[in-house]
């Protein structure tokens, strides 16, 4: 640079490949999340197009006969979607709720304690939950519930008490499934 000739106040362009190139090892790292959340997010996204078809198992999502709408006219003539719509809201309120105040109480209680030992198990315990999966989950419902081996049917009979069939009975389940999703 000239000592008599001012700096260029702009940078120079470059060209969308030159940047490219200049930053590819910044974008060879990046690579491995991108094709992950392409893998696990965007592919599955193909299978709702099961909602637009009369689907056979042995021809699959794309080899079933298209019907449009008609599975949700369906739906909607069934005269179920109405309480299928407000247990679906009221589930998730309730979830919401009950999620919001466990997390409040626990954060609460948990800042209170003077034992770190303690404390430190306790948080364990209260996160293990997050690291099942939901089809553990319902394993363990089943083998609590169940009518002939369950655990919970099995301390009734002991006590003398007859057994619960949970699972033919629907009063119960709006309590089971709030109480799993709260301890999940």
């Amino acid at each position: 640079m000239k000592k008599n000739q001012p700096p260029n106040p702009r940078p120079k362009k470059t060209g969308f490949f030159q940047e490219v190139y200049k930053r590819r090892t910044l974008l060879l790292m990046l690579l491995p999340a991108v094709v992950l959340v392409f893998i696990f997010n965007y592919i599955p996204m193909a299978g709702t197009i099961i909602a637009f078809k009369k689907y056979y198992y042995q021809l699959g999502i794309f080899g079933s006969a298209w019907v449009g709408l008609k599975n949700f006219q369906f739906f909607f003539k069934s005269g179920k979607a109405l309480m299928v719509t407000r247990n679906t809201a009221l589930y998730n309120i309730a979830f919401i709720l009950s999620s919001t105040f466990l997390e409040v109480f626990f954060a609460i209680v948990l800042n209170e304690m003077c034992h770190k030992k303690l404390k430190k198990l306790i948080q364990s315990c209260i996160f293990l939950p997050y690291f099942i999966s939901w089809v553990i989950v319902g394993s363990i419902a089943y083998s609590l519930l169940n009518y002939e081996t369950g655990t919970l049917n099995s301390i009734l009979s002991r006590m003398g008490i007859d057994r619960i069939n949970f699972y033919s009975q629907g009063g119960y389940w709006p309590f089971i499934i709030f109480f799993f999703n709260a301890w999940k």
